[in-house]
């Protein structure tokens, strides 16, 4: 558990996770990107907290910081974005008793050093280890480096990112709580068995964990018995048998709330398991072809005074040892020898023996523990049992003795211990203990307790469902099966392992005890496994295999050959590793490399011979790409072809029938493509329904018509009144036989021919002098008549060639100013009150600039008009006056005002 994150990390390319490599509790600087690593890093502390405790009599390092999960194997499966954690075992003896030199679990210590005042009051717990009994044994061992405080407020953080939330959080305390308190409990002797002697205690522990007061002094003080008749009583258990069911109580409590934590923190790590039925997604995943399997295995361990669990422990580490062997000595072997190569077979310590001595299922150590406590009710009388019966059956086996075996070994005591040779060293066990700690702790009256539990965690997880308790099995029983499906497992699987060494014994740091070193080499196998990996073949594959692995290396062999594959083989070692023959055999089967030089030799030239094979085949592919767009290209521009005809004649036919409607209605919608086609034909439908409505017009209307299309482009939102309504006869004085009579004379004089446009004015002169004129408008110029002279003309005409802009206001006053090169100007104002000239004049003279093709002057709409009539500037204004007719007056210095009847 403790190298599984920074494995994860590696696996799942993720951002590396700071670990510090002496606490058991990992404090990460960062998490990772990625979601599932994020997930493992939130698992890992609590995984380490409440699964592992301090063991210092392990024979070999397995883990940093001497944190030995002896108590846990966890077994990680993980598969692209899948991760599980499964549990083959779990020591609950742990909980209750330990040897000399070991913690107990660290959740223990964490919760009375690092919880808050207000949560031990409210737990009754007290901040000394030592007040409790199932701490005192190994309490004085503190971790280097470790703060229990702090770590269990990383551990309270963790929780809550593994999305606990506070009732379970609270819930979980209060088990452990309760753990701590029942080591507390003490019994007297009342009448013929045992008695309660702090009933108090009793009453918080049920509270603790939800259980009735009653139920639980039953459960601790009395024990079932069944009559002649069959029936059930209920009788005073014996001291000494009322501490076992209290230890069974504590044990039973933390495996329970062990299997809750694991189930919480698969459903983290996996979102899709199912709370309801755990069991039927762990098969769904075991089924998964592609995984990575982290294994993290039992230390071996050696004590004073060793036990059942020292028993177990070393038992699971000679098993995985004696896979060990087979799986890099006696498998290679026998493959070399099953292949017929030239071999001289390599001798090495096989613990096959030992195993057996275990495993035998008729005179096996665990069938005799399991028979011995199944016959005996008494377990004093189960332990020497067991030992009478493996001195009865396997004293004669050359890994067991005892002291009624070889009276010879003194340092055995007679009818309490017996010896069995490891493979790392022989292991002096004492029987004391060994059939209580191997009954179930989940038995009938522990389930049907824990069923009126009212405690969260007590309550919500279904433990004969999940830990897959099977009523009546042994410790043993369950411990062996475990063993035994995990090394069925790990021989289906590729295995790599990875051995660790202690470097010495006294836990100093940059030491290296040679001897104790050399000694763990010589125990584990590694010298042998060196040997053989030195003389054997590390690589090797089938014929066929590097036949169709490295077949394009060989221009014989690519791409094609008719040959078998150790033909094939044979032509490519011949062709491309010449002179290595010596390093190269061929089996039965296979093809076998004394030097992985060789096969990264191979990988190099494959690597080489991938390229050009690659530049072939997307040259290849390229081509018959090409041609096959090209041929696409030549189709798809057919096709596009033939519908943009049929869609331009479609569009055309639409236009076409849009066209000859003479009513306006919407136009069809065309392909951005034609829309200047459809433009087209707007113009030409407006043009035509335009003329059309020009064709009904009388002749002598027409060109006023003109005119006041002119007027509307140039008067429309600048002036309201500029005579639209009015009739524009253009020569207004034509009535007059005076002005007629001097209009032909101004022809001849001025050479003009056409007249059009003639109006009474009012113009102001240099002199700042009002005068009646009569303004003349020609095809080119303008002149100015005077009326009091028979309309004689006072001046030259202005040329229209020269005129820059025109002038008039938004009022309803009739003021012109017209601008000329040279600084000339015309300043005046339309006398006639009872109809508006200035849209027909100003009309009139764009129209007749644009005859003359000259460009339009500026046309100006200015309430107030700036001119220089007298060469200086002056501002031109109008004031609306009660008077009859317009007048210019000089108003001060530089303004003039025009003042026009209201």
């Amino acid at each position: 558990a403790f190298f599984f994150p920074i494995c994860f990390s590696l696996f799942s390319l993720s951002v590396p996770i700071d670990l510090s490599p002496w606490s058991p509790v990992s404090h990460p600087t960062y998490f990772p990107s990625s979601y599932v690593s994020f997930i493992v890093c939130v698992c890992d502390p609590l995984s380490l907290t409440f699964f592992s405790f301090l063991s210092l009599n392990s024979l070999f390092f397995s883990l940093p910081s001497f944190i030995s999960p002896s108590p846990l194997s966890q077994y990680f499966h993980l598969n692209q974005v899948l991760c599980l954690l499964s549990v083959f075992f779990f020591f609950q003896t742990r909980v209750t008793s330990r040897s000399a030199g070991n913690r107990n679990f660290h959740i223990f210590y964490q919760l009375l050093r690092g919880s808050s005042d207000a949560l031990m009051k409210s737990l009754q717990l007290k901040r000394e280890a030592s007040s409790y009994s199932y701490l005192r044994p190994g309490d004085q061992q503190q971790l280097q480096n470790i703060n229990d405080k702090s770590d269990f407020k990383f551990v309270e953080m963790t929780m809550c990112l593994a999305g606990i939330e506070q009732a379970q959080q609270l819930a979980i305390w209060s088990v452990v709580a309760a753990i701590l308190h029942l080591g507390q409990v003490k019994f007297d002797r009342y009448d013929t068995g045992a008695s309660v002697l702090n009933l108090p205690l009793i009453e918080v522990i049920s509270k603790q964990i939800g259980v009735p007061f009653d139920d639980l002094e039953i459960y601790l003080c009395f024990k079932v018995l069944q009559d002649e008749f069959g029936k059930l009583v209920q009788h005073r258990a014996p001291i000494d048998e009322a501490i076992r069911q209290r230890d069974n109580l504590a044990q039973a409590l933390y495996v329970h709330m062990f299997d809750w934590l694991v189930h919480k923190l698969n459903s983290l790590l996996q979102p899709s398991i199912s709370s309801s039925d755990p069991v039927a997604f762990t098969a769904d995943f075991d089924k998964s072809v592609r995984r990575i399997s982290l294994v993290d295995l039992y230390g071996f361990e050696k004590q004073e005074a060793s036990s059942f669990e020292q028993m177990y422990i070393n038992y699971s580490a000679e098993k995985l040892q004696n896979f060990f062997l087979w799986h890099t000595i006696k498998r290679n072997q026998d493959e070399y020898v099953g292949e017929q190569l030239p071999w001289q077979e390599e001798c090495f310590r096989d613990n096959t023996a030992t195993c057996d001595l275990f495993d035998d299922s008729q005179v096996g150590v665990f069938t005799f523990l399991d028979r011995s406590t199944e016959d005996q009710m008494d377990l004093e009388s189960a332990d020497k049992c067991f030992l009478d019966l493996l001195d009865e059956n396997v004293d004669t086996h050359q890994s067991y003795s005892s002291r009624q075996a070889d009276p010879g070994d003194t340092i055995l005591c007679p009818f309490l211990d017996f010896k069995i040779v490891h493979f790392a060293s022989p292991v002096v066990y004492t029987i004391s203990g060994f059939s209580s700690k191997n009954r179930p702790v989940l038995d009938t009256r522990t389930r049907q307790l824990f069923a009126k539990c009212s405690n969260v965690v007590l309550r919500e997880y279904d433990v004969q469902s999940v830990a897959e308790v099977t009523p009546g099995s042994s410790v043993g029983v369950e411990f062996r099966n475990s063993v035994r499906d995990l090394v069925d497992g790990l021989k289906t699987q590729d295995a790599y392992h990875v051995r660790c060494i202690k470097p010495n014994d006294t836990r100093t740091p940059n030491y290296m005890d040679e001897a104790r070193v050399c000694q763990q080499i010589e125990h584990l196998g590694l010298r042998e496994t060196i040997l053989v990996a030195k003389r054997g073949y590390p690589y090797r594959m089938t014929y066929a295999e590097f036949f169709r692995r490295y077949r394009m290396i060989c221009r014989s062999t690519f791409p094609r050959f008719r040959g078998t594959p150790l033909a094939g083989c044979r032509q490519i070692v011949a062709e491309r590793l010449p002179g290595e023959a010596t390093s190269i055999v061929f089996g039965r089967r296979k093809i076998f490399f004394k030097s992985l030089r060789l096969r990264d030799n191979l990988e190099e030239f494959r690597e080489e011979a991938l390229k050009t094979v690659i530049v072939t085949v997307q040259r290849a592919w390229r081509r018959h790409t090409a041609r096959r767009q090209l041929k696409l290209s030549i189709s798809s521009r057919r096709i596009a072809r033939c519908y943009r005809r049929f869609c331009k004649r479609r569009v055309l036919s639409l236009i076409q029938t849009r066209y000859q409607q003479p009513t306006a209605g919407p136009w069809p919608t065309v392909p951005s493509e034609f829309d200047l086609l459809l433009d087209l034909g707007k113009r030409l439908h407006r043009r035509q329904h335009f003329s059309r409505a020009i064709e009904r017009i009388p002749d002598e209307q027409r060109v006023a018509i003109r005119l006041k299309t002119i007027g509307y482009g140039i008067f429309f939102g600048k002036r309201q009144y500029w005579g639209y309504s009015n009739v524009w006869g253009g020569n207004h004085l034509a009535g007059n036989p005076a002005f007629r009579v001097q209009s032909e004379k101004l022809k001849k004089q001025w050479k003009f021919c056409e007249l059009l446009f003639s109006a009474d004015t009012v113009k102001i002169n240099s002199h700042l002098k009002s005068r009646d004129r009569v303004i003349v408008l020609t095809e080119s110029t303008v002149l100015f008549a005077d009326p009091s002279q028979g309309f004689a003309a006072k001046k030259s005409p202005l040329e229209l060639s020269k005129l820059i802009s025109v002038t008039f206001t938004p009022g309803t006053d009739q003021l012109v100013v017209l601008k000329f090169k040279h600084n000339t100007e015309a300043v005046f104002v339309f006398s006639d009150l009872q109809q508006d000239y200035v849209g027909e004049f100003v009309s009139t003279l764009m129209f007749a600039l644009a005859k003359l093709s000259l460009p339009c002057p500026r046309v100006l709409v200015l309430p107030t008009v700036e001119t220089s009539l007298t060469g200086s500037s002056m501002t031109l204004e109008v004031d609306y006056q009660f008077r009859q007719n317009p007048q210019f007056v000089k108003t001060a210095s530089r303004i003039i005002t025009l003042l026009w009847p209201a």
